[in-house]
């Protein structure tokens, strides 16, 4: 490898990526090694050096997380820095990645001026801790060496003028010869002391007493100081007073264990008083003389702190309203339920949903319903106390945690809640709302059962709240609260969970068939998720989705119809040629999660289905309830290849309005109208209109429920797409799948 250029290693799985940034980097002169998987990226590092990685997050045989564990057991970041390269977005795995010693990262689609930016500056930073200190212990023999040969020199001169007083000609030769070694070593003190002084970290020597030996320029300058100030002055003293105790005896430490490197992270602070982050690396050397000092590098790392913080942050918070999230709100729900169980004490949940935020959301668009959630988060986060959890848990729901709190002063500030909701009027665009909200409130002690049970309790709670007329306060004491159906509802988790377990769960499929001549090439087909009991009986699915819905365990569901249907397909090759659109239902909860997102992409990468095979539905009440998380999946998956339908669609006015904020493929048109066509003339202009509207947005229809042949007949008259129902074919397991024959 040639020393003079910047060798760069390239780690991805992805062959086009590779060859991208190889071209480009090599484009910019840098010496480019390329590794196919993570494997072959640890032995090149064990076997060459590399000024840099470029780390794909994602591969398949072992991902960019454990290489990143790995490089960083054997180098430092500054000895090797690590930029990582991801297509994800989620923030607690960016978190992760630089927690993890990740120098920096980019995400893809590579935005290559900011590549190219961030790997000049962290090159610039590259002089690693045992380069300088071997600068500076070769330097210190150096000038030792030289300085006993000019020691030497100089008793040789006295002894010859003193035995043989040689001629002045050859004295003025040795003295010229003395002259010219003290003028090279002058220049090569110069030379490092510009290299120390200008370097972009901070150094500093310190003695065992913590008082500042030296520090370069370009530190003292960061902290706002000249070196003349610092020196002679505690290490501690540029720490808050809360800190000095604690600096003063890492000092300590690192003198009392001199053959370990330490390390650790913490705030400096300016002489304007400014705050900044740094990462000291810090070892015990010992000079010339034989004297210990603690030489330490201090990089600056208040960008990545800040960015790692704001992060943090993001993935706890709900983006509208910067109130905790579901998530959030669940972790600290769970830790209550945990403290009831050892110290037997007294919380509070309440579960609020808005009335009337729908009619607003509908009549004035989603941006009045925004603005009317962003300033009702405000005027709860004023009622609550401090050491209460105000949360947003999607939609118009809302949660409040009253921590070590009575049934009867919960009741109190619960109806102070209910009452400021009342006297609050939201203004838009000239008019004047009014809205309620329905209050849930659940004891949480020692009785209460698991997180999932407390959630649907706190949540039939509230239902009977609106139930009762609305605005009011719903006080949920024990499960005798519960109807037996409701009761049995409670344990749908469980059965959900168990049959999990059991490999209970089945495939089945229904055709959809084209109309009007489209001669697609394969099978169009729609995944419908099936459960078995213990003693193998088919249940209806509405006994356990809904369920799963009001118990958390749609996304679940979601994961396992997915993950089937991969295996399936993988199982069956030729059913993969025959395919040419699979339909698959989304919940709620899998659209509003991420990390679900990520799960498809993860799936679908390393199982070699092409994502034109899938399409997602999602119910068109969930999109409205989500619009923003509805987007941001079809956002994220419609430009991998992904296809999306909205279905259900046209059962509201409204529907006209949200399809226009989705950029979807196909319609599935609601059933009930479907049914009404050949005897309802409402039923059938309405289906015109939806199917005229679809063709314009240049979306596909497709209608549900088709049942006998003159619907069927009235649908290709009116022009529909596709068609879907017991005239069409049944579900059918997908074990006869593999049997059937495309439909014409």
């Amino acid at each position: 490898m040639n020393k003079d250029v910047t060798s760069i290693l390239v780690v991805d799985d992805t062959e086009t990526t590779r060859k991208l940034l190889t071209g480009a980097l090599t484009g910019k002169g840098y010496e480019v090694t390329s590794a196919a998987s993570g494997w072959q990226a640890m032995e090149l590092i064990g076997q060459r050096r590399f000024n840099l990685v470029l780390l794909d997050i994602m591969m398949p045989d072992i991902d960019g997380y454990t290489v990143l564990k790995s490089v960083r057991n054997q180098h430092t970041p500054a000895e090797l820095p690590i930029i990582v390269v991801t297509i994800k977005h989620d923030p607690l795995d960016l978190v992760e990645a630089l927690s993890l010693g990740a120098n920096d990262y980019v995400t893809k689609p590579i935005d290559f001026p900011i590549l190219f930016a961030r790997i000049q500056t962290l090159l610039s930073h590259q002089l690693t801790e045992n380069e300088l200190r071997n600068t500076k212990v070769d330097l210190e023999n150096r000038v030792a060496s030289r300085t006993a040969e000019l020691h030497q020199l100089n008793e040789g001169l006295k002894h010859e003028i003193e035995q043989r007083k040689r001629s002045e000609q050859n004295l003025r030769i040795e003295i010229k010869q003395r002259e010219t070694m003290e003028k090279a070593l002058r220049g090569s003190e110069r030379r490092y002391r510009d290299l120390y002084d200008h370097l972009p970290s901070m150094f500093f020597t310190v003695d065992p007493q913590g008082k500042i030996l030296s520090v370069n320029e370009f530190g003292a300058e960061q902290l706002g100081y000249t070196i003349g100030t610092l020196l002679n002055q505690p290490f501690s003293s540029l720490f808050k007073p809360n800190m000095h105790a604690t600096t003063e005896q890492y000092i300590t430490t690192c003198f009392q264990d001199q053959d370990t490197v330490h390390r650790r992270e913490n705030r400096k602070l300016t002489k304007q008083g400014a705050e900044l982050w740094f990462r000291d690396t810090a070892r015990v050397v010992r000079d010339v003389s034989g004297k210990d000092s603690l030489f330490i590098i201090c990089e600056d790392i208040t960008e990545a702190r800040i960015l790692s913080e704001k992060l943090s942050y993001q993935a706890t918070h709900d983006d509208l309203t910067s109130l905790v999230n579901r998530r959030e709100f669940n972790k600290r729900l769970q830790r209550i339920l945990d403290t009831t169980k050892l110290d037997e004490s007294e919380h509070a949940l309440c579960y609020l949903d808005l009335d009337e935020f729908k009619i607003i959301n509908d009549s004035c668009g989603h941006s009045a319903g925004d603005e009317l959630l962003r300033q009702l988060g405000r005027l709860l986060q004023t009622q609550v106390r401090t050491r209460d959890t105000l949360a947003r848990l999607g939609g118009d729901e809302f949660g409040i945690l009253m921590e070590h709190c009575s049934l009867e002063q919960a009741n109190r500030l619960a109806n102070t809640v209910r009452k400021s909701v009342k006297n609050f009027h939201f203004t838009w665009n000239g008019q004047q709302f009014s809205i309620g909200v329905s209050i849930g409130l659940l004891p949480l002690t020692k009785n209460s059962g698991p997180i999932s049970s407390v959630l649907h309790m706190a949540d039939e709670a509230c239902y009977r709240a609106k139930k009762s007329g609305r605005n009011c306060i719903y006080e949920f004491r024990d499960n005798s609260d519960i109807t037996p159906c409701k009761q049995n509802g409670l344990q749908w988790g469980l059965h959900i969970d168990r049959a999990l377990l059991e490999k209970r769960f089945a495939l089945d499929y229904q055709a959809i068939a084209p109309l009007n001549g489209y001669l697609e090439q394969g099978f169009f087909y729609e995944l419908l998720i099936r459960m078995r009991d213990p003693r193998g009986k088919i249940l209806q699915p509405s006994t356990f989705l809904s369920a799963a819905r009001r118990l958390n365990r749609s996304e679940v569901l979601d994961r396992w119809v997915i993950s089937a249907l991969v295996q399936w397909l993988q199982n069956n090759p030729a059913q993969m040629d025959r395919l040419f659109l699979c339909s698959i239902n989304l919940s709620a909860h899998s659209i509003a999660a991420k990390e679900f997102h990520d799960f498809i992409i993860r799936l679908f990468d390393s199982s070699g289905i092409p994502p034109t095979k899938i399409c997602f539905e999602i119910p068109l009440a969930t999109a409205a309830a989500n619009l923003m998380g509805s987007q941001q999946l079809i956002t994220s998956l419609k430009g991998l290849g992904y296809k999306f339908a909205i279905d259900d669609f046209g059962t509201k006015l409204s529907s006209y309005h949200l399809v226009k904020s989705l950029p979807v493929d196909y319609l599935k048109i609601d059933g009930e109208l479907i049914k009404n066509i050949v005897s309802d003339e409402t039923a059938l202009i309405m289906a015109k209109s939806i199917n005229e509207i679809g063709h314009v947005m240049d979306q596909k229809t497709i209608a549900k429920s088709v049942e006998d042949e003159p619907t069927y007949n009235k649908l290709k008259e009116i022009g529909f797409d596709y068609a879907q129902g017991y005239y069409i074919g049944c579900p059918s397991s997908m074990v006869k799948l593999a049997s059937d024959r495309p439909l014409d």
